[in-house]
């Protein structure tokens, strides 16, 4: 029903399609990390309702409508192909492919929706990222080109990593936690689930921050953050209540 994306001549041998969800800006980059780990990008999906003047994104087919009647559309499809087989067995690969401006939530709840069908997702390690021993990942977590896993680092399920973010040795990082482009968690620093961690910001060792929380970009973070607080500056202090996901 949906034609793949060619396949770039730089692509690792295909480990199997995917389905995007998210056709904005952060979807190209998702695009990329597939490819460099060995996904082909089935399709996009997109439930915008404005007019649709786009129909591709480099070169991967953008679908618009939303995901419970693209399962259904799978589901058909399947079973046009394979009498009786189902979806349920199949468990279609799906990929998150929405950034995060001043909240995780969409992300959070896009992932829990598309668990609920039956979707599975894979996670997708860019092949320069330095990950040590002792490190532990959840599913569809995404880890963009020149990060830092260090020793006995673990990370929940759908953990946005992006370009040369530093986890230090023995961090913890919750549930669909961001940590934008730049960051650095210093050893044994714990990220609360669905927190969201600023471009270029630092936490220093041993700092706990609560869950739903949002650190403003280029912040130093130098005590504790309690859940669901906003904060800005160097060293960083509270702004405002962040909205809870």
């Amino acid at each position: 029903m949906y034609q793949s994306s060619p396949q770039p001549q730089h692509a690792a041998t295909s480990r199997g399609s995917l389905t995007g969800f998210g056709a904005g800006g952060h979807a190209r980059v998702v695009i990329a990390l597939a490819n460099r780990c060995g996904f082909q990008m089935r399709c996009l999906l997109d439930r915008q309702t404005a007019p649709q003047t786009q129909s591709t994104l480099d070169g991967v087919p953008i679908v618009y409508e939303d995901e419970t009647s693209y399962y259904a559309n799978l589901e058909r499809e399947l079973h046009h192909d394979h009498p009786g087989a189902t979806l349920t067995h199949r468990q279609p690969e799906a990929a998150i492919c929405v950034g995060t401006a001043n909240s995780t939530a969409v992300r959070t709840s896009l992932y829990k929706r598309l668990s609920l069908l039956g979707f599975v997702f894979p996670t997708l390690i860019d092949p320069t990222t330095i990950r040590e021993h002792a490190v532990t990942i959840g599913n569809g977590v995404h880890v963009l080109g020149g990060s830092i896993l260090a020793a006995g680092a673990a990370l929940g399920d759908n953990v946005l990593i992006n370009h040369r973010v530093t986890v230090e040795h023995d961090c913890i990082i919750g549930d669909h936690v961001h940590l934008a482009s730049g960051c650095v968690l210093c050893g044994g620093v714990q990220v609360g689930s669905r927190s969201l961690i600023g471009a270029g910001s630092v936490i220093l060792p041993g700092i706990r921050i609560g869950k739903d929380c949002v650190v403003g970009a280029g912040s130093t973070v130098t005590r504790d953050i309690t859940d669901g607080r906003t904060v800005v500056g160097n060293p960083a202090r509270q702004l405002l209540h962040s909205q809870a996901a």
